[in-house]
């Protein structure tokens, strides 16, 4: 049940006050007006109360089960056939080797991947499956690209979070780091907190804190609109989500509308190669989830 649409909604849930006895004053629309757009966006009230008692009476989902086993070969499945666009700073320097390394897992999934500097062009991306941003791009040289794209697309630089409307823009408030000896405060870091072990992005690790890397590094981190799925925060930090995706339309920063989904997933430029296993299934996951499984 999206909790958002109750917000959003909530001046228009009745013709009354909250507080007061007022079920049968809860809206509706029925027949001919039901498929009129501009009533059905608001007289719903009698809708999300029925959705919110079946939601409550529904049995529970099946608690989810730690197995890589069983989520590679699921992402090896939804691999097959697909075209992914890796974004990277081509040849450069720092998270070079780890590029090459991501790149070569995606390609033994049997994604056909494609590398391209962040300075190439948004129309590279006609026709893909899959965007990932590599942690090694510069947002100011990527700039605003692939904002707009119609595809999937999971940054693994948490810097973007503002200019790609995960969040705010406020650095430091709507989005951050830890580890950063030049530009952060707070101290390296490598496990996160499981909060959103229900969602198939968990890769079915229980609630509580996870080992992401071997070693404390840079974790990045951002604060995304209620209709983002928030997977994993930071450390007794539960307004720096790490690991977050928003469903295809929803609603992100900025009043912009999600044309496919996005996801964060925070890998600093050498990180991958320092990835737990738990950590690389949270990454195999998300992969998983943007292309809609």
């Amino acid at each position: 049940m999206n909790t958002g649409a109750f917000s959003s909604l909530s001046n228009n849930f009745t013709h009354t006050k909250p507080g007061r006895a007022n079920f049968h004053l809860l809206t509706a629309v029925y027949g001919p007006a039901a498929r009129d757009p501009r009533l059905r966006h608001w007289a719903i009230g009698l809708k999300l109360f029925d959705a919110a008692l079946r939601w409550a009476a529904s049995p529970p989902p099946p608690e989810p089960k730690y197995d890589p086993r069983a989520l590679d070969a699921a992402l090896r499945q939804a691999a097959r056939g697909k075209k992914l666009l890796y974004v990277e700073r081509v040849n450069g320097g720092e998270g070079r080797r780890s590029d090459a390394h991501i790149v070569a897992h995606l390609r033994h999934l049997g994604f056909t991947v494609t590398v391209a500097d962040q300075m190439a062009p948004q129309s590279i991306a006609h026709g893909m499956d899959l965007i990932i941003i590599s942690s090694t791009c510069s947002k100011w040289k990527l700039a605003n690209k692939y904002v707009n794209a119609p595809v999937p697309l999971i940054s693994l630089e948490g810097l973007l979070s503002d200019t790609l409307h995960f969040s705010g823009r406020n650095r430091y408030v709507d989005y951050g780091e830890h580890g950063e000896l030049l530009e952060s405060v707070d101290p390296p870091e490598n496990y996160l907190d499981i909060v959103g072990a229900w969602s198939p992005m968990a890769a079915g690790l229980k609630p509580g804190l996870v080992k992401f890397t071997d070693h404390p590094g840079v974790l990045k981190w951002a604060w995304p609109l209620p209709d983002a799925t928030v997977i994993a925060t930071l450390p007794n930090e539960p307004r720096e989500d790490a690991i977050f995706g928003y469903p295809q339309g929803a609603r992100m920063a900025g009043g912009f509308i999600a044309p496919a989904r996005r996801a964060l997933l925070p890998l600093d430029n050498p990180s991958y190669d320092d990835m737990t296993p738990q950590g690389k299934a949270l990454f195999d996951a998300v992969v998983l989830w943007a292309l809609g499984h």
